[in-house]
């Protein structure tokens, strides 16, 4: 399990997990899945991306769809029967 910035530098690596444990479960074995699940991350608050806007957007990890989707990782849509508005959101 791996955190990577968009400079993809490595800033959390977790290793050492069973490899029959499936995703969703090595998350909520690593200290980062226990500190995004805690909310004890410090995450900067959710802000409005553009003047006029009215609905503050989180800060957010982007995962895979193995994931619990929570509100700092959201879960892609699934690909089988997707619309076009999801695909683009993928």
């Amino acid at each position: 399990m791996a955190v990577v910035n968009a400079k993809y530098e490595f800033l959390m690596v977790d290793v050492g997990i069973n490899g029959r444990v499936s995703e969703r479960g090595v998350i909520n074995q690593t200290e980062f899945g226990r500190r995004i699940n805690g909310h004890q991350l410090h995450l900067p608050r959710p802000e409005v991306l553009e003047e006029g806007d009215s609905v503050p957007l989180p800060y957010v990890f982007v995962g895979d769809d193995a994931f619990a989707m929570t509100e700092n990782l959201p879960k892609p849509y699934s690909e089988i029967h997707s619309k076009l508005d999801q695909r683009v959101f993928n």
